[in-house]
């Protein structure tokens, strides 16, 4: 099922994924380690990678190629993927340094619906409105929410925390409810299932991907070798001290696990299922059950007449 983190540490945005730094608590790559990446790509050599002494939350800023070519920090990339976050955002959630406010996960149940429910309110941009699949498409995954969870999405009002729904060059959503206007980018291609759409609202909820949990390992194989260098901080695996995935299973079925050959640099699999020693199979129509269980266990939707999805 996908990931559900009630805090997390954060992935930093560069082509290097398992380095840890000894400095504050965060899954961060030394600059040790990203000098050894960068030495080892030949379309990275022009920059001196030694003369950077900072760590960034989201990296440091990168070309089109995806090398390095400063020192300073990114201010706003995507984590892991496609969840939209600055790095202020980043150190205010994540860095157990950072007192100035809550890491707490902000959730979409500030406003109460009837019996039980939370209402979600929303809009579509123009860029979507004009499309007709689009709008479809988007529609019928809220309607996947409203069916088997408690979660009620409503067009907006006057409220001033509200999802819009928008066109890009991306699918991506920020992680969690921001505050204000949030935008879910459904670009072009990510209207092909509603399941892709239901992932990028997953993300809004408060979920993370499937293959970043910590007990991965024993599931799912992860081939780093076939990764491009510049997404391979998108197989990070998060810690469990800090991640409650509330006693639900590995679930390969999950709305939100990867397929086998994601990132893939060579037409090679990434991510290989031990069961079968084959490519993982990610699909995109729909929910799992497993889905479901989390989302209602995550809002508490105990008066739900689909509460017999948990235990």
């Amino acid at each position: 099922m996908g990931l559900l983190s009630v805090a997390v540490f954060v992935l930093l945005w560069t082509s290097c994924c398992y380095g840890k730094s000894t400095r504050v608590a965060l899954l961060v790559a030394s600059v040790s380690e990203l000098k050894g990446y960068q030495q080892n790509d030949v379309r990275c050599a022009n920059f001196d990678i030694t003369v950077c002494t900072e760590e960034c939350f989201l990296g440091f800023q990168r070309d089109a190629k995806g090398c390095i070519v400063s020192c300073q920090c990114k201010a706003s990339g995507l984590f892991d993927g496609d969840i939209i976050m600055t790095a202020e955002e980043a150190r205010t959630h994540f860095d157990p340094n950072f007192r100035a406010a809550s890491r707490k996960l902000k959730r979409w149940n500030n406003i109460k619906g009837t019996g039980g429910t939370f209402v979600i309110p929303y809009t579509l941009h123009r860029s979507v409105r004009q499309n007709m699949h689009k709008t479809r498409i988007i529609l019928s995954a809220l309607r996947n929410f409203e069916e088997k969870t408690c979660l009620r999405f409503r067009s907006r009002s006057k409220e001033i925390d509200h999802i819009e729904f928008t066109n890009g060059n991306k699918c991506a959503s920020n992680y969690g409810r921001v505050g204000g206007k949030q935008e879910i980018y459904i670009g072009n291609g990510c209207d092909k299932e509603q399941g892709t759409i239901m992932h990028e609202i997953m993300h809004a909820l408060g979920f993370f991907h499937e293959h970043s949990r910590p007990d991965r390992d024993r599931y799912v194989k992860i081939q780093l070798e076939n990764v491009l260098l510049g997404d391979r901080f998108n197989f990070n695996k998060l810690s469990g001290r800090v991640i409650d995935s509330m006693g639900s299973p590995y679930d390969y079925q999950s709305v939100m696990h990867y397929g086998g050959y994601s990132f893939s640099k060579n037409e090679q699999p990434t991510i290989i299922d031990r069961r079968s020693n084959t490519p993982a199979v990610a699909q995109r129509k729909g929910f799992s059950s497993e889905d479901i269980k989390q989302i209602n266990s995550m809002y508490k939707c105990r008066n739900y007449r689909f509460n017999w999805y948990y235990k």
